[in-house]
Parts: structure tokens; C-alpha cells; sequence
């Protein structure tokens, strides 16, 4: 059993900006950021320039961006409660990354990657165990962003339309949260293998590993958290999904959504309805 102050890993906030278990050079750890950042900026704008080929303007409103730092500030709180915990900071949340998984799920794929960029670097922050950029990525960056793949299957009105219960509407949601799962344990896993296999004490795995032996151990290892802890997501997902209430609320923030195209459809309705009148 864990104690109280295992449990609730506020200390944590006392470890934000400590990078002295950061063994590269810093210079290359700005580099590898401005790169991402990078990357992320020339998605943006060609997810910006398909859309305008396809006649549509998407916007950004203020509700979105309170949402988005809504849920980034409960993912990071909720991330400090952890339900149990491995050796090597491996641990099981209370559903840490549902919050960050459902506005992924309510605004799509292109503005849940700002959010969980954002998400990624403040976990990055909390005194990181670093050795080289390539670790950096693998085990911190990664990981967090696939949690944008869950934004491509993003809900839509028409979801609400369909009869039947509310939790078999969101089956999306979960297909989503596999792929962020599958992606964030072959990170970790590949992590695992090429830094964190040396002088190994886990289970039946001892030593200095390699080959099959290093990526049975980082596998196994990985799954014994991420498993349990998406699983824990997954759960809490089935109880509030399943909930009338807030699937209304879900119904407004999609529908308040809106882009230029389907703004101009509504008014051409509007007029449309006006001239009959």
C-alpha cells in the first residue's frame, strides 16, 4: 500500500524546472524543440492550406482556449495522484490523461496538438531524467503528443443524431485511445531498450541487457504502467461518456465549433427560411 504522501506527489511542483539529471547538452535539447516546434508550425499551416482548398476557415474561440487550459491544468494536477507506482518512475494515475483525451475528441486533430505540446513540455519540466536528445523525445515528447491522435477521430454533431445509448455514440473515442496507447508504449519501449537497459533490477529481468533480452524487459516494464493507467482513462471514460449530462455539454462545445463554411451554410438556411416566410 501506498502512503498518503506517496500517493499525492505534490513534491513534484518542487522539482519543476531542476534539470540537473539532464545529461546532454542544453543547446541540443533547444535545438531538438525548435525543431519540433518547427514541424508543428509547417503542420499547421498545411492543415491550414488543404482546408482552404477544401473552402474552409476554421477559427479559434475564446471558449476553446479556456477549455483547452482547463484541461491541461487537470491532467497535470490529476497526474500528481498516482494509484500505485514502479521503481524508475513508472506509475498508474488517476486518469491523468482523459482531460487532454477529451478535447482532443471535442476540437479534432489540428488544435489538440498545441494542447498536447503544451502538455508534454510541462511534463518535461518536472525534473526529467535525460541522457541524450534522441531520449528526450522517446520518452517524454512522443509519448504525450500521440495523445493528438485521439483528434482525428473527433466527435461531430451527427454522432448525437444516432439512436441507441450515449456510450455506444463515442465508440471513436476508444478506438483513439488504443492508438495513443499502441504508440506511447512503442516510444517508451524503444526508449527502454536503447538507453535504460543497463544494470537492470525488475521482475526476472537483471543486469545489463541486450538484444531480445532488453526489449522483452522494456516491454514488459512499460506495459506494467501504461497498461493499468490507460485502462484507468478508459473507465472513466465509459462512466462520464455515458452520461446524458455530459454528452449535452459535449453537443454544446461542438456545436459552438464552428467554421467558416458552416457558418455560411447556416446563414444561406437562415435566408432561405427568411424568403419563405
Amino acid at each position: 500500500m501506498l502512503s498518503c504522501d506517496e500517493i499525492f506527489r505534490f513534491d513534484k511542483l518542487a522539482e519543476m524546472f531542476d534539470f540537473r539529471y539532464v545529461g546532454t547538452n542544453p543547446w541540443f535539447m533547444v535545438l531538438m524543440f525548435a525543431v519540433i516546434v518547427g514541424i508543428g508550425v509547417a503542420l499547421y499551416f498545411l492543415s491550414k492550406y488543404v482546408d482552404k482548398k477544401r473552402g474552409i476557415e476554421r477559427t479559434t474561440t475564446t471558449k476553446e482556449l479556456v477549455f483547452g487550459a482547463v484541461c491541461i491544468a487537470l491532467s497535470f494536477v490529476l497526474s500528481m495522484i498516482r494509484i500505485f507506482r514502479l521503481a524508475n518512475a513508472g506509475s498508474v494515475t488517476l486518469a491523468s490523461i482523459f482531460p487532454i483525451a477529451l478535447y482532443c475528441y471535442v476540437f479534432g486533430f489540428n488544435k489538440s496538438m498545441v494542447v498536447c505540446f503544451v502538455f508534454s513540455l510541462l511534463n518535461f519540466c518536472q525534473g526529467p531524467y535525460v541522457i541524450s536528445v534522441w531520449s528526450a523525445l522517446l520518452d517524454y515528447l512522443l509519448p504525450y503528443l500521440a495523445l493528438s491522435l485521439v483528434g482525428i477521430f473527433a466527435v461531430n454533431p451527427k454522432t448525437f443524431q444516432s439512436d441507441g445509448p450515449a456510450l455506444k455514440k463515442h465508440g471513436k473515442f476508444f478506438i483513439g485511445l488504443a492508438l495513443y496507447f499502441i504508440v506511447r508504449l512503442a516510444s517508451h519501449t524503444l526508449a527502454g531498450m536503447l538507453f535504460w537497459s543497463q544494470g537492470v533490477d525488475f521482475w526476472v529481468f537483471e543486469g545489463d541487457l541486450v538484444g531480445w533480452a532488453s526489449f522483452a524487459y522494456s516491454l514488459t516494464y512499460n506495459l506494467a504502467y501504461l497498461l493499468p493507467d490507460t485502462v484507468v482513462a478508459g473507465v472513466v471514460a465509459v462512466f462520464l461518456l455515458s452520461s446524458k449530462g455530459i454528452n449535452r455539454e459535449i453537443y454544446k462545445l461542438v456545436c459552438s465549433t464552428k467554421t467558416k463554411k458552416t457558418i455560411n451554410s447556416d446563414a444561406k438556411e437562415e435566408e432561405a427560411e427568411a424568403i419563405e416566410a
